[in-house]
């Protein structure tokens, strides 16, 4: 009778210990490699005509910023093609000026845009330059826009006009006045194979506080509409307010997508 009880509970434990190994689950002797994390950036340069365009700068990666590899440029207001870097914050190097970090976000689609004031690159010391992330896909998403394009400016003047207004279809109907170096936050909306006029003017000096007089500085844009297009345009080189004839107004239009 204890021999039969005895062997019920060692086949009763046996079965446990089956059960029990059934269940358990290999732990790897290695942890798995970290995920790839990217991010995607093409780059521009925006400089007036009377200073010579940088041709390359220098880009070192976070926590140490101290390898620095050698960016291409390509010619004035033509920007380099998209390609991959790691993500993180950067230091970015150009004519002996370290810009505070830019930060490249893990998948971010981006243009950076390096705009150059108008001092000679030979001046090392008052010859400066800024960089502007000008991100796609964060602050809206393109896919949204079925049938449409939206376009967006970026305000680069240098010189005594410090506000552009942008009016659409009409020199008197303003839709939006652009601060300098600064990149408007709201989109215009072309429906596909519509056509929109963009017309861009200034303010002169004001002699007394009754001139109003405004001037067109710039022949007008037109833009076509089609479907999921995104579009910046940058105002850029260099306006004196002191005569109308002093305008120097140029138009980069930039695909983003």
């Amino acid at each position: 009778m204890l021999l039969l009880k005895n062997s019920s509970l060692f086949a009763f434990i046996f079965l446990l210990s089956g059960l029990f190994c059934l269940s358990c689950v290999d732990v790897p002797s290695n942890a798995p490699p970290p995920p790839v994390l990217n991010a995607q950036f093409r780059f521009i340069s925006i400089t007036p005509d009377s200073v010579t365009a940088p041709t390359q700068f220098k880009m070192a990666d976070a926590p140490g910023f101290t390898n620095f590899r050698t960016i291409t440029l390509v010619g004035n207001a033509t920007p380099t093609g998209f390609d991959i870097y790691p993500a993180g914050s950067k230091y970015i190097v150009y004519l002996g000026d370290t810009l505070k970090s830019v930060n490249f976000e893990t998948d971010e689609k981006a243009t950076l845009v390096l705009a150059r004031n108008s001092v000679s690159s030979m001046d090392t010391t008052k010859a400066r330059y800024s960089s502007y992330k000008l991100s796609l896909g964060y602050s809206f998403n393109p896919t949204t826009y079925k049938d449409t394009t939206i376009v967006r400016f970026f305000n680069l003047m240098l010189g005594g006009l410090d506000t552009v207004q942008i009016r659409l279809d009409s020199t008197t109907n303003t839709v939006i006045t652009a601060k300098a170096a600064w990149a408007t936050p709201a989109y215009i909306k072309v429906p596909k194979d519509s056509v929109r006029t963009f017309f861009f003017t200034g303010n002169l000096i004001r002699v007394s506080k009754s001139d109003t007089l405004v001037t067109v500085f710039k022949d007008p844009l037109m833009v076509t509409g089609s479907a999921f297009k995104v579009k910046t345009v940058f105002i850029y080189d260099k306006y004196d307010t002191s005569a109308a004839n002093n305008a120097k107004v140029k138009l980069k239009e930039l695909d983003e997508n």
